[in-house]
Order: C-alpha cells, then sequence, then structure tokens
C-alpha cells in the first residue's frame, strides 16, 4: 500500500508540467536534468538505504529522529536547529513551486486569476488531508495511481494509434534529440527560449551543481513526508521495498510526460506561442470528452 501511495506522491501536477516543458525546450537532455534533480537516482537511494536507516530508528516523531542521530548536547541542538530551519525553507520553497505549476493548470478550467485558483485548490486539498487524516491519504494515493496507471496506457495508445505523431519532430535539431550530455547545448538555444530556461544553455555545470546537491541532500537525512511514510512501515524491509515501489511507479510519469508532449504539439502546433508548461492542460481541453 505504501509503494502504491508513494507513486502518485511523485507525480504532482506542478512537476509533471515542468517536465513536459522541460522536454519541449531541451529535448532528450531533459532526462538527465530531471533524474539528477529528483528522479530515480533518490528514489533509487530511498530503496537501498535511506528507507531502512528511518524505520530502523524505532523513533515515533521528526524530533526524535534528530535528537536520535545528533544526540542531547549542545552542539547536537544546533544542528537539530538548522535541520528544523533547513526544512521549514524548504518547505515554503516547494509550496511556491507547487502554487505555480497548480496555477498554470487550474487557471486554464476555473474562470479565476491563476493565483486565485490556486488558493481555492490548496483551501481544498488541506480542508480533505485534515479531516481524512494519514489513512485517507494513503488510500486516495493507491487510487490515484491506478488512475496514472491508466491514464498512461491510454495516453499512450492515442499516440501510437495517430499516424501524424510520427513526424511531430521532424524540424527538431539533431542535438534535440540527443540524450549524450554535452557542456553546452545548441548554438541557437537562447533564441528559441524562453529567458526563464536560458540558464540550461551551460548544462555542463548545470547538471554537475544538480548533482553535487542531490549528493548533500541525501546525506543530510530524510525529508518529512519521505520520513512519515518509511515510518509506517512494517518492517525495514517493507520499507525499502515501498521506496523500490516508488521507482517502478515514478515510470508512469515520464510515459505520461512524453505522450502529453507529443499530443501537445500535434495539436497546438510547432510555432504556437504557448507556455510549454501549461501544454498538459491545453491538451487536456482538446481530448475527446471522458478522457
Amino acid at each position: 500500500m505504501l509503494g502504491l501511495a508513494g507513486c502518485s506522491s511523485y507525480i504532482d501536477i506542478g512537476g509533471t508540467m515542468a517536465m513536459v516543458g522541460a522536454l519541449y525546450y531541451l529535448g532528450l537532455k531533459s532526462v538527465w536534468m530531471t533524474h539528477i534533480f529528483w528522479g530515480w537516482f533518490i528514489i533509487c537511494f530511498y530503496m537501498a538505504f535511506q528507507a531502512k536507516w528511518i524505520r530502523r530508528s524505532g523513533v515515533m516523531t521528526f524530533a526524535e529522529w534528530n535528537q536520535t542521530r545528533y544526540g542531547d548536547d549542545r552542539d547536537a541542538e544546533a544542528a537539530r536547529i538548522a535541520a528544523a530551519l533547513f526544512l521549514l525553507v524548504l518547505m515554503i520553497f516547494n509550496l511556491m513551486y507547487i502554487a505555480v505549476g497548480i496555477g498554470k493548470f487550474a487557471e486554464e478550467f476555473l474562470p479565476l486569476t491563476r493565483w486565485g485558483s490556486t488558493l481555492v485548490v490548496f483551501t481544498i486539498v488541506g480542508i480533505y488531508v485534515i479531516l481524512a487524516g494519514f489513512f485517507g491519504v494513503i488510500l486516495t494515493d493507491m487510487l490515484q495511481t491506478f488512475l496514472i496507471a491508466v491514464g498512461a496506457v491510454i495516453l499512450s495508445i492515442m499516440v501510437f494509434q495517430n499516424g501524424e505523431t510520427a513526424t511531430v519532430f521532424a524540424d527538431h535539431m539533431p542535438a534535440w534529440k540527443s540524450l549524450a550530455p554535452s557542456w553546452k547545448l545548441w548554438d541557437n538555444y537562447l533564441q528559441t527560449t524562453p529567458e526563464s530556461y536560458h540558464h540550461f544553455y551551460f548544462f555542463g555545470p548545470v547538471l554537475v551543481a544538480g548533482f553535487s546537491w542531490v549528493i548533500f541532500r541525501i546525506l543530510a537525512g530524510p525529508n518529512v513526508w519521505d520520513f512519515q511514510f518509511f515510518l509506517t512501515a512494517r518492517s525495514s524491509r517493507d520499507a525499502a521495498l515501498a521506496g523500490g515501489m516508488w521507482t517502478v511507479g515514478y515510470t508512469f510519469r515520464w510515459i505520461i510526460g512524453c505522450a502529453f508532449l507529443v499530443l501537445g504539439i500535434y495539436y497546438l502546433g510547432q510555432q504556437a506561442g504557448f507556455d510549454a508548461e501549461k501544454i498538459m492542460p491545453l491538451v487536456l481541453t482538446n481530448l475527446p470528452i471522458g478522457v
């Protein structure tokens, strides 16, 4: 149950929209960026080490975890405060990141501004989590994982059944279609992408910085949400298996993202003046009713 629930927890709307946007602008090289910053790399590490580490700690709360890890002396107290401040800042930035994605998605369906749509969605989700509790969240996440898998299959069938989608990438540069990492992207990259993606032109330094961040992020210990998932497992083995199931379920995100990219270019056109991060909601408005 935890493994299935965790799959949908890592397939959020904002992150998937950002992934589709990165695929649109960076091509196949975006696979490196996505998995170094957040993807199979970090989730595999959960299965191999961190899940068992957390479950074997024998604690119930994150405060007890910090005490177990750092001890009770003065230096340990400073370490716990630093960890708490870091997680607080991380939560704030995560909410900001999610708010942008939720707003871009919801404004396509609600008669409100982007931030008004974000507030409505956040309010509904907050009320649900408070009323349903953790067990309700687990059951809902399992249902979402099932729906995500079904959606991935349906979207994939739609892509392969449409013969014209095979030609949507014919005009893209060879470097866009190459998975091989490079220090810099192609020559006209800066002229064909929005300013918010210009820093990816120096692709090699971005990957080095991202890999360094992930190493320190993993060694720093768990986030609060991963921590609670692993503590609810029956044993350290089950916690590791849950982390492994997350890795398997995370594959659906790439299937969905690639399908939305192909359908987006097919429905909206190569030269359409749209924000690539909004391809997903724009495609949804063009899909047959019921899909």
